[in-house]
């Protein structure tokens, strides 16, 4: 008998599967979308929105101050956000992933109602306004790093309503910024799975020692201050969480499993708490 997530998984992915409105591709025209996405429970919960219509496009765009580009905005209505099957992407210097590569975990889409969407709650403001990552254009994925490392839209040479670069952000090297690609189409189109690295340069016993003794970043430390009189030990198993995950899998990513959930949903109560301590 199908378990309830089970049941909740089927369900949600009838849901994202229904036929998009009809639009004139121009940028991904012949690009095989067919096994893109992963549809998790939880990417569907959190970040698969119903297909955006113009005048909700339109309002983020102002909300934002940019104009979003063509191939992003063909790209949502085909399917708006979500967790890519192909999820790593080839850098010509070493980041704090890997010596070759990025993962990512989700693309944010346009949507009012989930979390992770650029215009999300933890979307493209809460990482600048909270996070504290630089005001360069619009973020629009992030990385297994849970805020960590950010993937951006970069304004910086176009201007506002210009075709922006797409570029990695390192919080842990402060805010280190590298270039990944022209624009967003030639982004989407350079995802490779991880199959094709070498799982052996991520050694377990270095992303071990990563989790046990790595420092955490400025909000997560002010969250952990805020957090202190409920769960004073919250840092220590966060720790013990990530070795977990660590001794599963081999490296530190989160997925769909219940571990990864755990974890999630641990960040999302600190930071949840780091907010309302600041609205105060």
């Amino acid at each position: 008998m199908p378990s309830h997530l089970d049941q909740y998984k089927a369900k949600k992915q009838k849901e994202a599967k229904q036929t998009p409105p009809p639009i004139e591709l121009k940028h991904f025209a012949g690009f095989d979308f067919s096994d893109f996405w992963d549809d998790s429970a939880y990417a569907l919960q959190n970040c698969v929105g119903e297909y955006p219509d113009d005048e909700l496009i339109g309002s983020v765009e102002k909300e934002l101050g940019y104009k979003l580009p063509d191939s992003y905005i063909e790209f949502i209505k085909l399917h708006n956000g979500g967790a890519p099957k192909k999820n790593c992407f080839p850098t010509n210097e070493p980041t704090n992933w890997a010596e070759d590569h990025i993962a990512v975990t989700t693309i944010f889409g346009v949507t009012r109602n989930k979390l992770y969407a650029i215009n999300g709650e933890l979307g493209s403001a809460f990482m600048q306004e909270e996070w504290g990552y630089p005001n360069i254009g619009v973020y629009i994925a992030d990385t297994p790093t849970a805020g960590h490392e950010m993937i951006a839209l970069d304004y910086r040479k176009c201007g506002a309503n210009g075709e922006p670069e797409v570029v990695y952000v390192d919080q842990e090297a402060d805010y280190k910024i590298i270039f990944l690609a022209k624009d967003f189409e030639s982004f989407i189109k350079g995802l490779v799975s991880e199959e094709a690295y070498n799982d052996d340069e991520r050694d377990e016993q270095d992303e071990l020692q990563k989790v046990r003794e790595g420092s955490f970043s400025p909000i997560l430390l002010k969250a952990f201050e805020i957090a202190k009189p409920i769960l004073p030990d919250v840092d220590r198993r966060l720790r013990v969480l990530a070795e977990k995950i660590v001794k599963a899998k081999g490296f530190f990513a989160l997925h769909d499993d219940e571990l990864s959930y755990l974890m999630y949903d641990i960040l999302f109560w600190l930071y949840s708490g780091f907010n309302t301590a600041a609205s105060l």
